[in-house]
């Protein structure tokens, strides 16, 4: 099993389409107390910074909230072949639009 879990690691990409990531991360936060931000999505909107809630829009807002929650879900059925479908089936419906403050050029060079 962590010779497939390895490679699931090699396979996958980025923190919140990793399961294994997303299941020590939610471990962590929990273990800290946990975040509102973990369940509901105005809680979860409210850590984009104004520029960002701005660039998006409301509904881009609710579609990076849709999104990034869902990619929470992927850590609690992973040895649930129907409820990790249910998950990706998810995160497949949602497409957050490009929006960190960090990947935006602000100001003139």
């Amino acid at each position: 099993m962590h010779r497939l879990d390895g490679l699931s690691d090699t396979l996958m990409f980025g923190f919140w389409l990793n399961p294994a990531e997303v299941a020590a991360f939610l471990r962590a936060a929990i273990h800290e107390g946990s975040h509102p931000a973990l369940g509901r999505p105005d809680a979860f909107a409210a850590l984009l910074t104004a520029s960002e809630r701005a660039r998006l829009g409301h509904s881009g807002v609710q579609q990076v909230c849709a999104h990034h929650l869902a990619c929470l879900t992927l850590a609690a059925p992973m040895l649930d072949p129907d409820g990790l479908s249910r998950a990706w089936q998810r995160i497949e419906d949602t497409t957050p639009p490009l929006f960190l403050d960090e990947l935006v050029a602000t100001g003139a060079a």
